[in-house]
């Protein structure tokens, strides 16, 4: 199976491990223009990873294409993303909500699982990378702190180097 967002193709290894979150009824349950959200979660080993994809960006060098506004828009994004699956997780919306995650989102021990925060940028210029991955990175960080995650499980990678580590075809 494979999901395209962005112009990218994701492959996906184990359908049951995807949990779609952006076409979820969950989410359009809760969905108003306020709640920006990942693509999706996907599940391999020991690593829940929240996917956000995306066609271009702002230079990180240039103040007018809205750099900042961009960097939020993802942070909102990821930490929604997260913040909902978690609430489901724990069964705080209907029960039709928790039967819509598959098994391996219903039972994932969250005790031990990592998650990792990945946006991927198609077509994007390498030397961009390291300026949006350390502006994202500061700007969340006190999330990444209040739920004891590493920033090095932030990740902001181009299409090609998603391509190498084997998130796309």
């Amino acid at each position: 199976m494979s999901v395209v967002e962005s112009g990218m193709t994701f492959i996906i290894k184990n359908e049951d491990n995807l949990f779609y979150i952006e076409k979820s009824q969950l989410y359009k349950g809760l969905s108003t223009n306020s709640i920006k959200i990942a693509e999706f979660l996907y599940i391999d080993d020991k690593t829940c990873y929240i996917i956000e994809a995306k066609s271009s960006s702002p230079n990180p060098n240039n103040s007018e294409e809205r750099f900042d506004e961009y960097i939020e828009e993802i942070k909102a994004k990821f930490i929604n993303a997260y913040s909902i699956y978690i609430a489901n997780r724990l069964q705080r919306h209907t029960k039709n909500n928790f039967n819509e995650m598959q098994k391996p989102f219903q039972d994932l021990n969250l005790n031990s699982q990592t998650f990792s925060f990945v946006l991927i940028i198609k077509e994007h210029k390498t030397d961009w990378l390291s300026p949006i991955s350390d502006s994202l990175k500061q700007r969340i960080k006190v999330f990444l702190k209040s739920w004891n995650i590493k920033d090095a499980d932030v990740k902001v990678l181009n299409e090609e180097i998603a391509r190498d580590k084997g998130f796309i075809i």
